[in-house]
């Protein structure tokens, strides 16, 4: 199945195609060509799918955009449903040790990430799984070093301190996030 978005054809049913405003959002959504839309096909990303024997099937929440207090849980774990978000100027870590702009990666590249070993992080070669398109709002990052990023405000970066998302300091117009 395909759907349309801002002229381009995305995959369904995997990852976030998109990121609505609620009706709580006091940020607009300015919509850029930042070369991440690529007229190429997608390739098909297989599902496994394995029984689960949870203790529970319904959660509840209390979240004032849900009108509804308790739903069933459709699924454990991640079905690459992660809204992690960067442009596609974003320099990316490849697994030789030089850089790419995420819009050029494609799925099988090798690149650097990061795996858990005890309370450090280690670097691992890892290839690229899939690529998936979201609009939304973003901030833009410079880096101590002079790296500037373009990202949503739900991607993750690994501090000193642990991983953290970019927060408002003190919310309200003209406040700065920070890390």
């Amino acid at each position: 199945m395909r759907r349309k978005v801002i002229g381009r054809h995305l995959i369904t049913g995997r990852g976030a195609l998109s990121n609505p405003p609620g009706r709580f959002d006091k940020q607009q959504i300015e919509q850029i060509d930042d070369g991440w839309y690529l007229e190429e096909q997608p390739e098909s990303i297989a599902t496994t799918l394995e029984p689960e024997r949870a203790r529970e099937v319904i959660t509840t929440n209390d979240s004032p955009d849900i009108p509804f207090p308790s739903s069933v849980n459709p699924y454990r774990g991640c079905a690459s449903g992660c809204i992690y978000c960067a442009a596609g100027d974003t320099p990316i870590l490849l697994a030789d040790g030089s850089t790419r702009e995420l819009a050029r990666l494609r799925t099988g590249d090798l690149i650097l990430g990061t795996r858990r070993l005890g309370q450090y992080r280690k670097y691992v070669r890892t290839r690229v799984l899939a690529r998936w398109c979201v609009v939304k709002p973003a901030y833009r990052v410079t880096l101590e070093d002079g790296t500037r990023l373009t990202v949503g405000s739900d991607h993750r970066f690994l501090t000193e301190e642990g991983w953290k998302f970019i927060t408002g300091a003190n919310c309200g117009r003209g406040q700065r996030p920070h890390l």
